[in-house]
């Protein structure tokens, strides 16, 4: 969650309609918890990279099942 006032951290948007965004956040929030799992011996870059490919693969779906 990025805080009031706080730009300093990495955000992404990903669009979705009101009847995908539920699926998607809970997936996302699910993938994101395995990942912050993995703890300290992996790089918090890393983390964020394998987030944000999570995010550009959720994306790609989305589109998959809209057309």
């Amino acid at each position: 969650m990025l805080d009031a006032g706080d730009f300093s951290k990495t955000f992404w948007v990903l669009f979705a309609d009101a009847e995908e965004f539920p699926k998607v956040n809970d997936e996302f929030r699910r993938v994101s918890a395995a990942i912050e799992a993995w703890g300290d011996d992996v790089p918090a870059d890393l983390k964020v990279s394998y987030k944000r490919a999570y995010l550009a693969f959720s994306a790609k779906q989305i589109g998959v099942t809209n057309r």
